[in-house]
Formats: structure tokens, C-alpha cells, sequence
């Protein structure tokens, strides 16, 4: 019996832990889709300033709701993870949506850098 409660234990730590990864990494997804917004208007990229100043605070709140829901949630909750997903998901529409090609390769970078192994 003290043995199962244990494992419940360990599996809501792991739970919790990984909600919150989750969170931050779609944190940083919002500051690299605000990065990419700044330069837009910077004239770095060719996207149209109207398409990108509807589409990206969209998707940069979708990114954040997640930091937000954990705060509330602490965390724990089954279902946040879930929620999490679709805000990733539906941001991660919106945004490729609106941008051209070379957004899309902006995308691709951070990717990339996080599958750089030691």
C-alpha cells in the first residue's frame, strides 16, 4: 500500500516537472516568434506588416498561456498538459499560416540548436 502511494507520488512529480518544461518551452517560443515580429517590422523579413501584426500577437499569447496556466494550475493538474498542447498547436497554426518561407527557416533554427547533443 505505501509502496503504490509511492509511485503515485513520483508519477504527479514527474507530471508536474514536465508541465512545466512544456511551459517554458513554449515561453520561448513566444520570444523567438516576438523576435521574429521585431524584425518584420525592422524590414528583415518581407512579410506583410498587416498579416504580421494580426497573426503574431495571436500566436505569442497562445505561447504564453501556457506559463499562465501552470502558475494557476501549479502544475499537477492532468489535464494541463493537454491544454498546453492545443495552445502549441493552434500558435503554431496561426503563425506558419501568416509567415513566408523564411520564417519558416526561422522556426527551424531553434529546433535545430535544441537536437545539438554534448
Amino acid at each position: 500500500m505505501v509502496e503504490e502511494a509511492l509511485h503515485l507520488d513520483i508519477f504527479r512529480v514527474n507530471e508536474e516537472k514536465a508541465n512545466r518544461y512544456t511551459a517554458f518551452c513554449t515561453f520561448i517560443a513566444a520570444v523567438v516568434a516576438v523576435l521574429m515580429w521585431v524584425l518584420n517590422l525592422c524590414v528583415f523579413f518581407i512579410v506583410d506588416q498587416h498579416l504580421m501584426n494580426v497573426a503574431m500577437p495571436a500566436g505569442v499569447a497562445l505561447f504564453l498561456l501556457p506559463s499562465l496556466l501552470v502558475r494557476i494550475g501549479n502544475g499537477d493538474t492532468r489535464l494541463l498538459k493537454y491544454a498546453m498542447m492545443c495552445c502549441f498547436m493552434i500558435g503554431i497554426a496561426i503563425l506558419n499560416s501568416a509567415l513566408t518561407i523564411q520564417l519558416v527557416l526561422a522556426w527551424s533554427c531553434p529546433v535545430i540548436l535544441s537536437c545539438h547533443g554534448e
